[in-house]
């Protein structure tokens, strides 16, 4: 045997040895099962219309708990440039789909109607479906066909944008409200223009809100109070890659509520994500650091004997949140500071979980508390008994606190696919 005959067979040898490893290495391809896909579906958006989803999608089963389920399809959602909102699907699975997982997207605009979004993404649903589906005991019933759209065929996402990313919107609202004591007239503006790219985030917003009540103590004794608030708001964001990000906030406001006839503020950032932000609908974890300055005119004097002052302030903020089949959390940490006066600062705490502990069982908690040591706006001449009892200033405290917890627990049938909408 020559040595280029050797060689050869040793080559040949060497790459099916490679073949076979790598056979090895993939998983193993889900056996066909025997009756529908088990499918439990986690989507806490408005926009999961459960009994529509079971309606369109009728080639799976839906189980109420997740331990029975062959794929776990977890829904999350994000705010686009535009106004409207990503949708990213992720279907994981589970059982003898193990390993094989998928992630699809549906992106819907400002102005689409309900229908309209719940339609794309319960569309978004039936496609990743189907690749597991037809591995299941219906598959042979399952067709598949493609409306082509109208007009000529465009493979680009977007060609050309007249309106270069920007957004605008407007809106205004009225309140009335009342009962034979008491009567309340709200009025509220906005307007807002955002523009958003892959690097730049810019954002302006304008609102302004007018409440008038009229309340009746007695029959010779009428109380009638106003309040008001304006604000206009800026933020500027420049993507520094995967991780970091900087931004600048500006805004100018005022509010009878806080004794403030004008307050500026001018504060530049930079934020860091330990975890990439494309995995934002996932997971995040931000620490975000601000050093600015804030301008203020009262429309009272305050506690502190000031009608105007201008002070330096840094805030630290970190944020967690995660959205995992086995349920949802959020956690928060925000201090500020005053620096010409070390001793006026605030500290935040803040938490959400929504945990399944087991089948059928599952456990919500939230829980804030902050610690309030910086209210310079104060006024001297503190409330009347009227702007107590109507809340219409904000009071001196300390401290604030919430919380709540409840469980739940759901056991029977592992099946939920029937829809009946009467006595609705």
């Amino acid at each position: 045997m020559t040595s280029q005959l050797r060689a050869l067979l040793l080559g040949l040898g060497v790459l099916a040895g490679a073949s076979a490893i790598a056979r090895a290495q993939e998983p193993p391809p889900p056996p066909r099962t025997t009756e529908a896909l088990r499918v439990f579906l986690d989507c806490r958006t408005n926009y999961c219309d459960f009994d529509y989803v079971r309606t369109e999608i009728n080639f799976v089963n839906y189980v109420r708990d997740p331990v029975d389920a062959q794929i776990f399809v977890l829904v999350t959602t994000e705010y686009t440039g535009g106004g409207g909102t990503q949708f990213t699907v992720n279907l994981l699975g589970q059982q003898d789909f193990t390993g094989r997982n998928d992630t699809l997207f549906y992106v819907s605009g400002r102005t689409d109607t309900y229908d309209e979004v719940r339609r794309g993404l319960t569309q978004t649903l039936k496609l990743g479906l189907v690749r597991y589906a037809a591995r299941s005991a219906l598959a042979p019933q399952i067709q598949i066909t493609y409306e082509a759209p109208p007009g000529q065929p465009d493979g680009d996402r977007q060609r050309h944008d007249p309106w270069d990313y920007w957004v605008f919107n407007t809106g205004m609202s009225g309140n009335f409200s009342g009962e034979e004591s008491r009567t309340t007239t709200s009025l509220y503006g906005s307007a807002s223009a955002n523009r958003t790219t892959e690097k730049w985030k810019l954002s302006f917003g304008l609102s302004a809100q007018y409440s008038h009540t009229v309340q009746t103590i007695s029959a010779d004794t009428t109380v009638a109070t106003d309040t008001h608030s304006e604000s206009f708001g800026s933020l500027t964001v420049r993507s520094l890659g995967d991780h970091w990000a900087a931004g600048l906030r500006t805004s100018v406001s005022a509010s009878t509520y806080y004794n403030q006839s004008i307050d500026v503020r001018l504060l530049p950032a930079v934020e860091y994500n330990v975890f990439p932000y494309a995995e934002a609908t996932r997971h995040t974890l931000t620490i975000q650091y601000t050093l600015g300055v804030d301008a203020v005119r009262y429309t009272q004097e305050t506690i502190y004997e000031r009608t105007s002052e201008v002070l330096p302030l840094h805030t630290l903020r970190a944020l967690y949140n995660t959205s995992q089949p086995w349920g949802s959390a959020n956690a928060s940490v925000r201090g500020s500071q005053y620096l010409s006066d070390p001793s006026k600062m605030s500290l935040g705490i803040a938490g959400n979980l929504d945990f399944r502990i087991f089948r059928g069982l599952s456990i919500g908690v939230h829980a804030s508390v902050s610690f309030i040591h910086d209210q310079l706006y104060l006024p001297l001449a503190g409330a009347t008994t009227d702007e107590v009892l109507l809340n219409l200033r904000q009071l001196a405290t300390s401290y604030s606190y919430y919380s709540a917890i409840g469980f739940s627990y759901t056991f029977g049938s592992i099946y939920n696919n029937v829809v009946n909408p009467r006595f609705q």
